[in-house]
């Protein structure tokens, strides 16, 4: 009976495989975000937190992200970084992962850094966690719940907010590649016009 008792308690996981992989550290709220990222804030200071604003560029400026509105968030330049998780392809108009993410993150991101990431309501945000956290091994991330826009995220709950384009990341961008042109004589033989992509 024993015997019995023990295979079916490992029969679930004979039958679905490894433990489930484990997801990103933790889910903060976005005033907790803002006292990690306040210098002022004493004890709750994070000198290692960034925010990453992982929504889309269009999105960084309106309705805008987190930063100095003149009054407050001076401290927040330089700590809010926008490296969108998914990018908007105009052809045909859609989202797709953005498939710099992995390399941009790896370059501008130390182990030691506390990741909290947003996105408008909190949806790409854990996407991105994960990634962070599961393929790219960052083990300090968090997911900021309802992200910028929702009932309690960033700007719902009246932090600091501006929407500068500085610091905007652009990708994904449609933009003419170099003509080729093929002479035969006096006569234009063939025009070639390719399609790019840019970012700053």
């Amino acid at each position: 009976m024993k015997g019995l008792c023990a295979l079916l308690l490992l029969l679930p996981l004979v039958l679905g495989g490894a433990a489930p992989v484990a997801a990103y550290t933790d889910d903060i709220s976005a005033q907790t975000a803002y006292d990690w990222l306040n210098p002022g804030n004493g004890a709750f200071f994070n000198p290692n937190a960034l925010l990453l604003d992982v929504r889309t560029p269009q999105e960084w400026v309106s309705p805008g992200h987190p930063g100095d509105n003149g009054t407050d968030g001076a401290f927040l330049e330089g700590h809010v970084i926008n490296l969108p998780v998914k990018v908007y392809n105009p052809y045909p108009t859609k989202m797709d992962m953005n498939n710099l993410f992995d390399e941009e993150a790896l370059s501008r991101f130390a182990p030691s850094d506390y990741l909290l990431v947003m996105c408008a309501s909190g949806g790409r945000s854990v996407t991105a966690a994960n990634i962070l956290f599961n393929d790219l091994g960052f083990t300090h991330v968090y997911n900021v719940l309802s992200g910028f826009s929702g009932s309690t995220g960033w700007y719902n709950s009246g932090l600091p907010y501006n929407t500068n384009p500085e610091g905007m990341w652009v990708s994904y961008s449609p933009a003419p590649a170099p003509a080729t042109i093929l002479l035969l004589g006096s006569g234009l033989l063939a025009l070639g016009v390719g399609r790019g992509f840019w970012r700053r």
